[in-house]
């Protein structure tokens, strides 16, 4: 994807803005209770994907590289692609699960401090926690769900491209996914 260039905030401002996108990507992913009146854009095996987690996820991005906003066109692109990246790994920690595996306390922890790092004091991230409407112990949680996923990455990034094409493919074909239509009555995105 092409890039126009724009003017980038400072690295300060950009740091705490992503960091502050993390949190909220955190509190989304690990929170679905708490959004439980929300539109769901997919389900998979029952589980919400709801849209306030892919408008957090298209905030991040788009700090992350600097924009404020893109093109209707390159927004509903994004928005799709990272919707089908919210399922996947939804499919992924759902498999880590199945799989049996866990995450251990020591991984959790450090992952937590690697973020709390990110801030210059104790009450700049839990100004940050607070502003993301987050607890540690949610913070925590969503750690722990990215560490599993991770792991799951992992181990398919071993594997040839299209061994692992066809290892998500498995996935997705076992899986009960449902996309709710559009105003349009077409899907969120088109599956190929």
């Amino acid at each position: 994807m092409k890039r126009s260039p724009l003017k980038k905030p400072d690295f300060i401002q950009r740091s705490a803005s992503c960091l502050v996108a993390l949190l909220l990507s955190v509190a989304m992913a690990t929170a679905a209770d708490k959004t439980a009146g929300e539109h769901v854009l997919a389900e998979v095996n029952d589980v919400p994907i709801r849209n306030t987690a892919v408008q957090e996820s298209v905030r991040a991005y788009l700090l992350r590289i600097g924009h404020k906003e893109l093109s209707a066109s390159r927004m509903a692109a994004l928005e799709n692609d990272i919707l089908q990246t919210l399922i996947e790994e939804e499919l992924l920690y759902q498999e880590g699960q199945k799989q049996g595996l866990v995450v251990d306390e020591a991984e959790i922890e450090a992952g937590v401090l690697r973020i709390r790092n990110r801030f210059s004091s104790d009450r700049d991230f839990e100004a940050a926690l607070a502003k993301a409407v987050l607890d540690r112990e949610t913070l925590r949680k969503g750690v722990a769900r990215s560490l599993l996923i991770k792991r799951i990455w992992e181990d398919l990034s071993e594997m040839t491209e299209a061994d692992r094409k066809q290892r998500l493919q498995t996935l997705t074909e076992k899986a009960t996914i449902l996309i709710t239509p559009t105003d349009s009555g077409e899907g969120f995105f088109n599956r190929h």
